[in-house]
């Protein structure tokens, strides 16, 4: 059975507001598991918004596991509450906002520089990267994991030629590298192939347009995931907040 949700959001953080509307329809029992959602048009019409806003805020709830959308069927509610966050007892959201904010201020420029200025041989590097951290992740091995992205991005750094940055990442590396494990270390089978996914589409959308040298695009792809990993960040803020 397919549902309506009848709210509209204001011009200003549309991706979050349209998070908060469907996070509360899901608390409040106005979405069940199994329920179809309207269509990508028609939750646009009702919210007032583009149809890319409400495709973003289905992919954070798909990176949650709360949300499954099939070409050809449309989106599905898979569950109501999202796995619980974990953070060390030292890495605070707040923090990891911090991080998060200061990587996409250096990140977004390095990526439209390196997909100019990358080497052949910087670029199979990366795909070298890239590859490791999809298989630590699939392998279970969080550690690794983090360790690898990590490296995958400090590569893009290198390729844009950001050396003070690159400096930066390398002797901040702990810090940052726990505040990638809190983002991405959800307990769950379900949460972990979606982040899983996640991983996958940004990256790999990101290396793509380096490859092609689209600076444009490059930068669009580093935009679009700071807008969804903020976004999540907010939900989670929330869910502190209500606790």
């Amino acid at each position: 059975m397919e549902h309506s949700i009848q709210r509209r959001v204001q011009p200003n953080y549309l991706v979050d507001q349209v998070l908060q509307i469907l996070q509360k329809a899901l608390e409040n029992d106005e979405l069940q598991a199994g329920d179809k959602l309207p269509s990508e048009t028609s939750l646009a019409k009702q919210y007032g918004v583009s149809r890319s806003t409400i495709r973003e805020a289905l992919r954070v709830l798909s990176h949650l596991g709360l949300v499954e959308t099939w070409a050809g069927k449309g989106s599905f509610v898979v569950k109501t509450k999202a796995p619980d966050l974990i953070t060390s007892d030292t890495m605070n959201l707040d923090l990891i906002k911090e991080i998060y904010e200061f990587r996409y201020n250096i990140e977004a420029e390095a990526a439209e520089k390196a997909a100019l200025y990358r080497t052949e041989d910087q670029l199979s590097s990366m795909k070298s990267m890239l590859s490791k951290t999809k298989a630590s992740f699939i392998a279970g091995n969080m550690d690794e994991t983090v360790i690898q992205d990590t490296d995958f991005h400090i590569s893009i750094l290198k390729a844009a030629g950001c050396n003070f940055a690159v400096s930066l990442y390398e002797s901040h590396r702990d810090v940052i590298e726990q505040a990638a494990k809190s983002v991405i270390a959800m307990p769950g089978s379900v949460a972990s192939e979606h982040m899983l996914s996640s991983i996958s589409a940004v990256h790999d959308d990101l290396l793509s347009a380096i490859e092609v040298q689209d600076a444009h695009a490059a930068l669009v792809v580093v935009r679009r995931d700071q807008r969804e990993v903020s976004a999540w960040l907010k939900m989670k803020e929330r869910e502190q907040t209500t606790s």
